[in-house]
C-alpha cells in the first residue's frame, strides 16, 4: 500500500491557517454573488456570454450558480478523501500522521462554519437595523413640554445601532396583536427576541419583490432582566394571550402589554423561547 504524501498531509494541516480566511471570504459573500449575478443574467449580452460559456468542454455545461457553490461543496470532500486515504493505509506512523491531519482539519472545518453563521447573523442584525425606525421621544411622550431650545435636539434619538453589538443575538421573531383596554386585539406587531432585550415593532409597509418591510420601534425595548413573563389562562373569549410585565431597575412595575399569540402552539412557544431567553441571561450575569 501507497504512504499518503506528506504534501498531502502538511496541506490539510494547514487548512485552518492557509484556507479557512479564503474559504470564509467566498462563503460569507456567496448570497451577495448569487444577487449579483441574477441581476446580470437580465441582461442579453451577459445571457449570451453564459451561452458561449456552457458550450466550453471544460465546463460541463453546469450552469454559473452550480460553478460558485463547487467551492463550498469541496469543504466536505475533502473530509471523504482524507478518510478514504486513512482507510487504505496501513503503516502505523502513517495512519497516527494521517489521523492527526484529519483531526486538524475537522476543527479548522467546524471554525470556518462557526465564523460564517456569526457573519450571518451580524448581517440579519445590521439588514433589520436599517428596517426600523425609532419613535422620537415627542412622539413617545406628545403631551410633555419640551422647551423650543431642545426641539431640534430631541426630535431624535441615538439609539439607531443598538443591535450592532457584538454579543447580541437575534434568537426568535414572530407576529403577535396586542390587545387593547377593552381586550379587543388592536395593532399588529412583530416581535423580535434577542439575547438581552425583547423588541416590539409595527411593520410600516407591506413587503414587495424590491422593497423590505419597514418597521416603527414600539415605545422602547424591553430587557429581559426587568420582564414579567405571564401565560395567561384561556377563556372562551380570550385565547392564546401573553402579558408582559415591565420593571424598572427599582423593581416597580411601569408598564404592561397583553399580546394575542397566533395559536396555542404559537403562544407556547412564545412563552418557552422568553423564560429560556431570560434564564440563559440569568446564568451569564451570575457567572460574571
Amino acid at each position: 500500500m501507497v504512504a499518503p504524501s506528506s504534501e498531502l498531509i502538511l496541506a490539510f494541516s494547514m487548512f485552518g491557517h492557509k484556507f479557512n480566511p479564503v474559504y470564509q471570504r467566498f462563503c460569507v459573500n456567496f448570497e451577495k454573488q448569487r444577487g449579483f449575478i441574477k441581476a446580470l443574467e437580465q441582461l442579453p449580452d451577459f445571457q449570451e456570454y453564459l451561452r458561449v460559456c456552457r458550450g466550453h468542454r471544460m465546463v460541463h455545461r453546469n450552469d454559473l450558480t452550480s460553478l460558485l457553490i463547487a467551492p463550498i461543496q469541496h469543504q466536505f470532500h475533502y473530509q471523504l478523501l482524507l478518510e478514504k486515504v486513512l482507510k487504505n493505509t496501513r503503516d502505523p506512523t502513517d495512519r497516527s500522521v494521517l489521523s492527526s491531519a484529519i483531526k486538524a482539519f475537522t476543527v479548522a472545518l467546524k471554525e470556518l462554519e462557526g465564523n460564517i453563521a456569526d457573519h450571518k447573523r451580524s448581517l440579519e442584525l445590521l439588514e433589520l437595523q436599517e428596517m426600523l425606525s425609532w419613535p422620537s421621544v415627542t412622539a413617545l411622550d406628545p403631551d410633555a413640554y419640551i422647551p423650543e431650545s431642545l426641539l431640534a435636539e430631541l426630535s431624535s434619538q441615538g439609539c439607531q445601532e443598538v443591535l450592532a453589538s457584538e454579543d447580541r443575538q437575534l434568537l426568535f421573531k414572530g407576529d403577535l396583536k396586542l390587545m387593547d383596554g377593552r381586550g379587543k386585539p388592536s395593532t399588529d406587531l412583530s416581535a423580535f427576541l434577542f439575547t438581552q432585550l425583547l423588541l416590539l415593532a409595527e411593520p410600516r409597509s407591506k413587503p414587495n419583490k424590491k422593497e423590505l418591510t419597514q418597521y416603527c420601534v414600539f415605545r422602547h425595548p424591553l430587557f429581559l432582566a426587568n420582564l414579567e413573563v405571564h401565560e395567561v389562562t384561556a377563556t372562551p373569549s380570550q385565547k392564546h394571550l401573553i402579558t408582559l410585565v415591565e420593571r424598572s431597575a427599582l423593581g416597580q412595575r411601569v408598564a404592561v402589554f397583553t399580546v394575542l399569540a397566533p395559536s396555542q402552539q404559537g403562544k407556547e412557544k412564545w412563552v418557552n423561547e422568553l423564560l429560556r431567553a431570560k434564564e440563559a441571561l440569568w446564568h451569564r450575569q451570575t457567572s460574571q
